[in-house]
């Protein structure tokens, strides 16, 4: 069927609005799919970190993309300080801070933790409770 002026125009735009709207939600689930954490521990692991000493604390290592990167201070009050939503694998390097550390005691602690690639679970204890 042919048309013609009005009808033709906007029934053309119409057609690559919708064409263009199709392709960018298609590039967004792709993007989206791409960034998705590890789950279930398939390649990093979110650490649980052992904290006596240390008011807060933070870690360094390699994450499930094989980037290095470092958490933000995490005040540790309680026994077991959580680093939730960064998966890390490989050495993670983790340095705590004490606020009230006694005269002439290092208020900075510094501890490793050995992490698997792999796991059953996402959680990854790490006991460095003597350490930090």
């Amino acid at each position: 069927m042919l048309t013609f002026g009005r009808e033709a125009a906007y029934g053309g735009l119409r057609r690559k609005a919708g064409a263009f709207a199709a392709a960018v939600a298609l590039a967004g689930a792709g993007l989206a799919a791409g960034a998705t954490p590890a789950f279930a521990g398939s390649y990093g692991q979110q650490l649980a970190v052992g904290t006596t000493y240390s008011d807060m604390i933070y870690a360094c290592g390699l994450n499930q993309n094989d980037e290095n990167v470092c958490t933000p201070w995490t005040d540790s009050p309680e026994r077991w300080t959580y680093l939730s939503g960064w998966w890390f694998h490989g050495r993670v390097k983790i340095i705590g801070y004490r606020n009230d550390a006694p005269a002439g005691e290092n208020a900075w602690r510094q501890a490793t933790c050995d992490v698997p690639e792999s796991q059953a679970g996402n959680w990854f204890s790490c006991y460095t409770t003597s350490q930090l």
